[in-house]
């Protein structure tokens, strides 16, 4: 393998390979700007944080965001001012080695009022973790409020976690790479019967005796199969999201790839449900290790390798009082090695990127606040706010 850093960030080509230090990545990327239709765009250093993973907006406070850096701890940010204390610190119950850390945070609708959150991250045996927390106050959880959802086994590599937890309604979505090894070795992706490789739907509250319960019309409930299988088929997703800004659920999925091309896939929620992504028979447009399935969702963008080399995703900015006007309704994703901060409209016909004059070192995701803000997270420690 050619990774020393976390998923969905790996395999630094050419100009910025593996071998070059973190001085050397950030030679990579800077801060730029764009005329867009509110004016000029450009990324501002909101703050500075331990090799931040995620970032996403809080349901119960239009200012707040939640920061998680890869050591296992979760920041809050108020109108972008991190606070003094961690709002969850889970140091010590990860690795960081390969790609492995803490991952994302999800909240439900109703976190007002039931203080409950999710946190996926690796352990010290390269398993993959959902669990669930109750919030102690705004600004601290209870950390004896512990309660392992989801544990899904990934002994053989440190690499292809995938990494993205969101909740959509009263559904848990989580996206889980294939594994690792060079072309899915053991065809994690296509098998039915393994949890890697998928894209996963759950209600992830206590049913009973059971720690969590599966939506009937999940696609493989009464059929062969894991009935938390949403979709398949998939390399690395590490970074994923959904566009509620039309007028049905679209998903949008950054699959990194294996040497050739990075995709994005999109197309409506109701036709990913028991989609075949493609993965390890295609490698995007490309044909990948033995036969293609046939009925294989095709990607709307590839990005070649090289200049690109490992493409992270991705939000689709909402309306707000501080989101950048020109993003609004696109998807915004990056590329780790590549740096650019880019947009595609696909419900525009626009498929071919479009470079936002923004670019981000060592990008590892974007989030947005209730309020509208929009936020970009780099590994080399630093977390700026998209403005325009």
């Amino acid at each position: 393998m050619r990774s020393n850093v976390p998923a969905g960030f790996r395999r630094v080509l050419a100009a910025c390979s593996l071998a070059l230090s973190i001085a050397v990545l950030s030679s990579c990327g800077g801060d730029g700007s764009n005329r867009g239709s509110g004016g000029k765009l450009t990324a501002v250093n909101a703050t500075s944080l331990e090799s931040p993973t995620f970032i996403t907006g809080s349901p119960s406070d239009p200012a707040m965001a939640f920061v998680t850096l890869r050591g296992g701890v979760v920041r809050t940010m108020i109108n972008g001012i991190p606070q003094e204390e961690p709002f969850l610190d889970l140091s010590g119950r990860t690795d960081v080695d390969g790609e492995q850390g803490l991952l994302s945070i999800a909240f439900p609708d109703d976190y007002a009022e039931s203080g409950l959150f999710y946190v996926y991250f690796t352990d010290r045996q390269q398993n993959i973790n959902l669990v669930e927390f109750e919030r102690k106050s705004e600004l601290e959880a209870d950390p004896d409020s512990e309660r392992l959802v989801l544990k899904i086994p990934h002994p053989k590599t440190q690499s292809h976690f995938g990494g993205t937890i969101r909740f959509l309604g009263e559904y848990l979505y989580l996206a889980t790479g294939d594994g690792g090894g060079k072309f899915d070795p053991r065809n994690n992706s296509q098998d039915r019967n393994s949890l890697l490789g998928k894209m996963l739907r759950i209600d992830p509250r206590r049913d009973g005796d059971e720690p969590y319960s599966i939506p009937e019309d999940n696609p493989l409930v009464g059929k062969p199969g894991r009935d938390e299988i949403f979709a398949w088929g998939f390399r690395n997703p590490f970074r994923w999201a959904f566009d509620t800004t039309t007028e049905d659920p679209h998903l949008y999925v950054a699959d990194v790839g294996e040497g050739d091309l990075e995709e994005i896939d999109y197309l409506p929620l109701a036709e990913a449900r028991g989609a075949n992504f493609g993965w390890p028979g295609l490698e995007g447009t490309k044909p990948g290790r033995g036969e293609a399935p046939r009925d294989a969702v095709m990607p709307v963008t590839v990005l070649p390798h090289p200049p690109y080399c490992s493409v992270t995703g991705g939000v689709v900015p909402v309306e707000g009082e501080s989101a950048p006007a020109s993003l609004v309704g696109k998807f915004v994703f990056s590329d780790f090695c590549k740096s650019d901060v880019m947009t595609i409209d696909p419900a525009a016909g626009q498929l071919k990127p479009a470079k936002t004059g923004i670019s981000v070192e060592m990008i590892t995701s974007f989030g947005q606040t209730g309020d509208g803000a929009l936020y970009a997270t780099s590994l080399s420690g630093t977390v700026y706010r998209l403005e325009q």
